[in-house]
């Protein structure tokens, strides 16, 4: 007869709450809560938790509406999943990493904009001399080839130095978008490189899967992890601190 018949009701010995149990991604405090598709304690509501760990909504409200004349209002540029760590507690919002579904025309577009961006960047100094990560020409041993130095020529002049480390956890994850947008503007970039930025950044959502349903929130922070623009956006950020 099948499951679907003859098990319908959570209430029946065999039900819902039953099945669950020998599925490994439903939490024991779970199952009984999964009674006639009850969102409440259920996978939809844990996964949209999540969701709402990983994806803050900003405490200030922001209007970038600009679009492109060709750009599509409403579908999305790209769609993010959800993915587990390994060996991760499934529980914690820190367990789960953002994948970005990106179409291949998609990346292609974003390619030339990055590196349109960066060119600009580049070739009008706009970026702090201090910034050593993701340039061409710099890495982390020119980073502590130049900390060395200054050891150096301070230990020579007699003087201290002092050297503060600072790890910025989730990075990445955590660059709000209407930061980026608020530096590209103020950056004087191509004004057609900072709308197509704009629109990319746009219709962003993030989606977690799980065996019952899905969990959909728009993105308004984080760099998609697939793509190719997030260390030159991450740069464009922290210029400004540096400055």
């Amino acid at each position: 007869m099948g499951w679907r018949k003859f098990c319908s009701a959570a209430s029946h010995p065999y039900g819902k709450q039953h099945k669950a149990a020998f599925r490994k991604s439903v939490f024991p405090s779970q199952i009984p809560y999964l009674i006639n598709e009850d969102p409440k304690g259920s996978l939809q509501e844990a996964a949209q938790n999540i969701l709402d760990q990983i994806f803050l909504s900003p405490a200030i409200p922001t209007n970038y509406n600009l679009t492109t004349s060709t750009q599509p209002p409403d579908p999305p540029f790209s769609l993010q999943e959800i993915s587990a760590k390994g060996g991760k507690d499934q529980r914690l919002a820190s367990s789960y990493r953002p994948i970005s579904l990106l179409p291949t025309i998609g990346k292609v577009l974003e390619k030339l904009m990055t590196q349109r961006l960066t060119y600009h960047l580049e070739s009008t100094n706009s970026l702090n001399d201090r910034q050593h990560g993701f340039r061409e020409g710099k890495s982390v041993d020119t980073a502590i080839n130049k900390l060395l130095r200054n050891i150096k020529t301070a230990r020579r002049d007699g003087k201290h130095v002092l050297v503060l480390s600072i790890d910025i956890k989730g990075a990445f994850d955590n660059l709000q978008h209407r930061a980026i947008l608020k530096t590209l503007d103020v950056s004087a970039g191509p004004s057609n490189i900072n709308r197509l930025f704009h629109s990319l950044l746009q219709n962003r959502k993030v989606t977690l899967l799980t065996p019952i349903c899905r969990a959909t929130k728009e993105q308004k922070q984080g760099c998609s992890q697939g793509s190719c623009s997030g260390p030159a956006l991450w740069n464009l950020v922290a210029n400004e601190i540096l400055n």
